[in-house]
């Protein structure tokens, strides 16, 4: 930093109409300390959007697989309460469509 303030022309940030303790170094240094606050307060953001993403995805995940299971369930009990033996010797069939899903 200069001990007295001065005319400086190559400064892009530090446009005074006068003078200015401001120099081409210290204009750097602040460009390299603001973008990375900025770089890191982006990056902190998307950390967290991606962990939110993720424990809905893992939620969602484990409540359609619910939901799966019982159906699957509800209906084995309904097709043996309406068609019983004959359900219950080709049950295979809907097991096999279940699993492919």
């Amino acid at each position: 930093m200069p001990e007295e303030p001065c005319k400086n022309k190559n400064l892009t940030i530090c446009t005074p109409s006068k003078s200015t303790c401001c120099t081409p170094e210290i204009e750097t240094q602040m460009q390299m300390t603001s973008r990375l606050g900025i770089e890191r307060s982006v990056q902190d953001q998307i950390i967290l959007i991606r962990q939110q993403f993720d424990n809905f995805a893992t939620i969602f995940k484990n409540e359609f697989r619910l939901s799966i299971n019982t159906t699957k369930k509800s209906l084995n009990q309904m097709f043996e309460k309406s068609y019983g033996p004959f359900y219950i010797q080709h049950r295979q069939v809907c097991v096999y469509l279940f699993f492919l899903s």
